[in-house]
């Protein structure tokens, strides 16, 4: 921890240090739907390189002391924004960090991510970092509980599950382990598809599963069809269709309160084990339906005659094909009436269970029952005064336009959609809505990019998109929120006005109404536009000095580091757990992020925390990725700060390090690193257990010694004759006791390797 200057100096400013608690007021929905004589300006959208730095090789001269690892996603909240601080003291000859950021990861929680699978560690880290600590080891526990194959679907589904629902008193955990047992359950009595693993948690870090099907092809041959993985996760294995709350449901009650059928397990059922197995109209059971059936489309499509909303449709076969999506609208209609007296059910259960509805009830039950089959399905939908319909797709190789009710052929149909199909959008599982109009017409796309005063990005900013019919008033659509580069994209149909409007933290734009962005767009148009909004961006108040001469060699920084990702956050828009907590939001996770970086010293520091004018003897903006080398003055603490003040909203992910040399007169010193040599610990500081990965630049021995020493310099724990491949990395787990199993205390400790007379440490922090 920094000194009690730095707590005085930054408890006394105003800054929000509780991150996702400050809550934008956006404007209702039905406000600002009129024209304010506003047009979009053009403008082609803002593009950020990716960088990539060259590894910094240190001379042998050069030892190894100390060294900090960053694997973190740094918030973004206006107006005072993040910043993590790793400085070098130099009283103590070592590393220490420091951060505005006081929401951390309990050591479940960091169990729980090294548990999933690398690829999906960040969201899980980005979400654990939203909810409190006793909803981070209570979800933690689930992931740490579960047995193989069920941990990557359970881990999925808590990184993109909103933080809403994992802090709400409805959220259940056994929830989400039959969710993902059912999918495996349900796979055994599906001959058209089976479920994959690739690897495990305990043989490969990027382990996944996905499902591959059997499909006709054109040539009337069995083909096999593998799902990304991608889709599997959010498409099958997700447990929210689309609004209401994953939940063991009683289907007997009506569902006037959305939330008033939630009960606990042994009293309701889940839809994966619900829809699949529970037998209605005393024959009608999904799962008997299935048997025997081997494949699930023939790719071949069916058209609606007149495009007649509830025409039979025509098929180019007989009734005598038995596909999946066949079976799968068999059912729905044994099941379903088209009629909706009493309540409009959001939950799956109780929709099949009463067993009527209209679009959006057939639209839910659509997935449930897609998804139990193993067939991945969403929803689409328009805004009620746009085109009042919600409908579904299929990912058949691709997405798919969908429908069931009063059809005897399950498949896509085309043809029918033309007219009507002005901004449809996905309404994502995880509450991401995105434009598909490119799935139905031919169409044009817009890119609209949000801008403060100087025509810089604005991150983090609401953008609703509204249309305007001939003959009729400007009616809302979607919403997205814009990315780094202040950007959101809209595909569009033809013949139709398009306006937007924009809420930001900083302001909106237009002030009041919506600006129009284009009239009547061509097929194939692809219009780039912005809006500005009155104000600026905040930026940091810097002057470039020189840095003071160093006469000695002491010692020496080496920092390196990306951005491998980043996440947009937004509100959801429909979701059933309004009223119970705040932090409705869903990440949607972008590739190359971007972050400041700045070395200055202890006084400059302060300066910077303060948010007032400093000095920095080197400062790189708005990168993708660095690597910086520095042989520390005699004099100072020295700070490399990573900053996420240059954004808004949007939280970047930090993957690197930063490193401390000390000089040393004999290039044969026995604490020599080279490129090949490494020792690190995660996590560190840590609670209970900690992992230490090294490699070491030697040939196989059986002579390898490890010991833990404390602060004393008293041993306190000893590995011995550890055989050590110098091709690969090693790992050894301290679960901080001594050799007698007895708890050490919190404290600073040093992990020090021995091996064909080198050495290598590691400074640990234990904090109990």
């Amino acid at each position: 921890m920094k000194f009690i200057t730095f707590i005085f100096i930054f408890f006394s400013l105003n800054v929000n240090i509780f991150g996702d608690c400050l809550t934008q007021e956006f404007e209702r929905f039905n406000e600002n739907t009129f024209w304010s004589g506003k047009t979009a300006k053009e403008f082609d959208p803002i593009q950020n390189p990716k960088t990539e730095f060259d590894q910094i090789t240190v001379e042998r001269n050069w030892t190894l002391i100390d060294s900090f690892s960053l694997k973190e996603y740094i918030p973004a909240t206006f107006p005072n924004g993040y910043y993590f601080d790793v400085y070098f003291n130099r009283n103590t000859e070592s590393l220490s960090t420091f951060s505005t950021d006081i929401t951390y990861l309990t050591d479940l929680a960091k169990q729980a991510i090294q548990k999933a699978p690398n690829w999906m560690r960040h969201p899980l880290n980005l979400r654990f970092k939203s909810i409190p600590i006793d909803k981070q080891d209570l979800w933690a526990e689930v992931i740490l509980d579960a047995s193989y194959p069920y941990i990557d679907e359970i881990a999925f589904a808590i990184a993109t599950l909103s933080p809403a629902y994992l802090r709400s008193n409805l959220a259940n955990p056994e929830v989400l382990i039959m969710n993902a047992v059912y999918i495996y359950l349900n796979d055994i009595y599906l001959d058209y598809a089976d479920v994959i693993d690739y690897g495990s948690s305990t043989t490969d870090e990027n382990y996944y599963s996905t499902v591959v099907y059997w499909k006709l092809n054109e040539d009337g041959e069995m083909e096999q069809v593998e799902i990304p993985k991608e889709i599997y996760y959010m498409y099958i294995a997700h447990p929210k269709i689309t609004d209401e709350i994953p939940a063991f449901i009683d289907p007997t009650i009506l569902e006037y309160n959305h939330q008033g059928n939630i009960v606990e397990p042994g009293e309701g059922y889940f839809w994966h084990d619900y829809i699949f197995n529970h037998t209605f109209n005393d024959t009608l059971n999904l799962r008997e339906m299935m048997a025997g059936c081997e494949y699930v489309w023939d790719g071949i499509g069916c058209d609606c005659p007149g495009g007649e909303w509830f025409a039979q449709p025509i098929s180019p076969y007989g009734d005598s094909l038995d596909y999946a999506l066949h079976r799968m609208s068999k059912w729905i209609n044994a099941d379903m009436e088209f009629t909706s007296p009493g309540d409009r059910p959001h939950q799956p259960v109780r929709i099949a269970y009463k067993g009527m509805g209209r679009c959006g009830e057939y639209a839910d039950l659509n997935a449930a029952v897609g998804r139990s089959l193993l067939i991945p399905t969403t929803s689409i939908s328009n805004w009620i005064n746009i085109w009042d319909h919600t409908f579904s797709e299929m990912w058949l190789e691709d997405w798919e336009h969908y429908e069931s009710y009063y059809w005897e052929w399950g498949a896509t149909f085309y043809g029918s959609y033309d007219s009507n199909a002005i901004s449809p959008f996905e309404v994502r599982s995880d509450g991401l809505l995105t434009t598909v109009t490119h799935h139905y017409v031919d169409y044009s796309t817009i890119n609209l990019s949000i801008l403060d005063e100087n025509d810089q990005p604005v991150d983090g900013g609401k953008v609703k998109l509204y249309v305007q019919r001939p003959d009729e008033e400007i009616l809302q659509s979607m919403v997205a929120y814009t990315d780094n580069n202040g950007l959101v994209t809209f595909t569009v149909s033809d013949g139709f006005d398009y306006f937007a409007r924009a809420e930001t933290w900083i302001g909106n734009a237009p002030s009041i109404g919506t600006a129009l962005l284009v009239s009547s767009p061509e097929p194939g148009e692809t219009c780039n536009l912005a809006l500005n909004v009155s104000n600026s961006m905040p930026e940091p108040d810097l002057v470039s000095v020189d840095p003071p001469a160093n006469e000695i060699d002491d010692f020496k920084i080496v920092v390196e580091f990306d951005v491998p990702q980043y996440a947009i956050k937004g509100v959801i828009e429909h979701d059933d757990i309004d009223g119970l907590v705040y932090d409705k939001s869903y990440a949607k996770i972008i590739d190359t992020g971007f972050i400041d970086f700045f070395v200055t010293d202890e006084f400059n520091s302060n300066m910077f925390l303060a948010e007032q004018q400093f000095e920095t003897i080197y400062s790189n903006q708005n990168i993708n990725s660095d690597a910086y080398e520095f042989e520390l003055p005699e004099t100072d603490n020295w700070h490399f700060i990573f900053s996420n003040r240059l954004h808004i909203q949007n939280p970047q992910m930090v993957n690197g390090s930063v490193k401390l040399y000390q000089y040393s007169t004999s290039a044969e010193d026995e604490n020599i690193e080279s490129t090949e040599t490494f020792i690190r610990n995660y996590p560190n500081p840590f609670n209970s257990t900690t992992t230490i990965s090294f490699q070491l630049n030697t040939e196989i021995t059986e002579n390898t010694e490890i010991a833990i020493y404390n602060i004393k310099g008293q041993k306190v724990k000893t590995y011995k004759n550890l055989q050590i491949d110098k091709s690969s990395d090693q790992q050894i787990v301290w679960d901080g006791k001594d050799d007698n199993n007895r708890d050490q205390n919190s404290g600073i400790y040093f992990c020090k390797i021995s091996s064909s007379g080198k050495e290598i440490s590691q400074k640990m922090i234990l904090m109990r």
